[in-house]
């Protein structure tokens, strides 16, 4: 992975952050430990950056730190055939745990089984395609991204609520949701634990709905667009959601507000060099912005 000086103010970096590396100048738990006292949210930033990682430079990343790598999720081949790119990852230690949901990918890949997808002239010819089929550059998340149409929200009992909710955004976290509630479950029965849940752009809308799933005592997200209205109905009234938008990141203002309203607390941060639309919107940046607080 590439670690170089201002990575974040590229097309590269902001399109393609899971080639650099997260967590710079971190080498062991005790520098890990001395950050999350000073500054949470700056590891918090980087566990957003790490999900963009393959899984292989995730665990290495997190056995480095000293922490424990629980589970990576990514969806598998739907009806349709079509894997898309919605991923995730879940990581802990001591009495904390962090689940990180993983942005749009501008290298992504679209994968396919050609059998699923062509299921017609397969049966109707009796041919045989591959089974799994990469094309790459084509991100199938995007399509999450468009997917506006609001969904009403049904809460934990399945009773319907007044919040309604990005429909891509729902459909994606609902993919991956049910094996991360199971490890969520797992941890919490250990006792003793707080949860926390973030992402970035894609991954952060991710992480909020994933906090009207379950039950977190915070969400951190960068970048986020819009997930809803009236979400304090459905999110737990314990678990505070801070929302940090950097300088003119075009995300943020991606959904109109005719549509779904901002939720959280907003924090608003900007480079020394000022704001750029062309790369505000880079996790890389988000991180960095916050890391000389943790230095201090």
């Amino acid at each position: 992975m590439k670690a170089v000086e201002n990575r974040g103010r590229t097309l590269d970096g902001v399109v393609n952050p899971g080639k650099y590396e997260p967590f710079m100048g971190m080498v062991d738990r005790a520098a890990f430990d001395v950050a999350w006292e000073k500054n949470p949210d700056w590891i918090l930033a980087n566990m957003a950056h790490a999900a963009y990682c393959s899984e292989e430079n995730i665990i290495k990343t997190m056995e480095k730190l000293g922490l424990n790598f629980e589970c990576f999720y990514q969806s598998e081949f739907g009806g349709d055939g079509i894997k898309r790119g919605r991923e995730a990852f879940l990581v802990s230690w001591d009495d904390k745990v962090i689940l990180s949901f993983r942005g749009t990918e501008g290298a992504d890949r679209f994968s396919f089984n050609a059998n699923k997808m062509f299921s017609f002239f397969v049966k109707t010819f009796d041919i045989k395609l591959p089974k799994s089929v990469d094309v790459p550059f084509i991100p199938t998340d995007i399509f999450d991204d468009v997917n506006f149409s609001p969904v009403v929200y049904q809460d934990h009992g399945g009773a319907q609520g007044k919040s309604s909710v990005h429909g891509g955004f729902l459909k994606a976290t609902k993919e991956l949701w049910p094996k991360i509630k199971m490890d969520l479950q797992r941890l919490r029965n250990s006792g003793g634990k707080e949860f926390f849940v973030t992402g970035h752009s894609l991954g952060a809308a991710m992480a909020v709905v994933a906090a009207m799933m379950g039950d977190f005592n915070r969400v951190v997200t960068f970048g986020e667009p819009s997930v809803g209205n009236d979400l304090d109905n459905t999110i737990n009234k314990h678990c505070q959601h801070i929302r940090y938008v950097n300088g003119d990141d075009p995300v943020t203002k991606i959904v109109p507000k005719f549509i779904f309203q901002p939720h959280g607390d907003k924090v608003e941060i900007t480079e020394v060099s000022g704001a750029d639309w062309r790369f505000d919107h880079s996790i890389i940046n988000y991180a960095a912005i916050l890391a000389p607080i943790v230095k201090s």
